[in-house]
């Protein structure tokens, strides 16, 4: 697996290369987003929301979490290109999360904030990413 990515499109690939899974099963990250973010807001897994419909993991997104986000960063005054929303699961369709499929997110998530050089702050959205 590489070590870096170079535009947020890269992880969609390595994700769909690397870890054989089906492009239709990866959700596109919204151009709003950039690996110049500060702040990484991470989730559990795409299901049950806009990206599954949409296909597109996006802060413009509908749903009650993406609204919710905007609205505590509005609060707070921290501008949208200085956030990326991902999850740590990002693929639809994972049923059963074993060691092996734990290991192989986490190695994606690496590169992922290996390749944000800006990033500050990571931030775990709902219990289950605490784990």
């Amino acid at each position: 697996m590489e070590n870096k990515i170079d535009v947020l499109e890269d992880l969609r690939d390595l994700i769909t290369n690397e870890l054989n899974i089906s492009r239709d099963n990866v959700p596109s990250i919204g151009k709003e987003m950039s690996l110049d973010a500060s702040i990484l807001f991470l989730f559990l897994t795409p299901e049950k929301s806009d990206p599954e419909t949409k296909g597109i993991i996006s802060l413009r997104n509908d749903s009650f979490s993406c609204k919710s986000l905007r609205e505590q960063m509005s609060r707070v005054s921290i501008p949208e290109k200085d956030v990326l929303v991902w999850n740590l699961y990002g693929a639809y369709g994972i049923k059963k999360f074993t060691k092996k499929i734990e290991m192989d997110w986490l190695r994606v998530l690496n590169i992922l904030v290996k390749s944000m050089d800006n990033l500050k702050v990571i931030v775990g959205c709902g219990g289950a990413v605490w784990k």
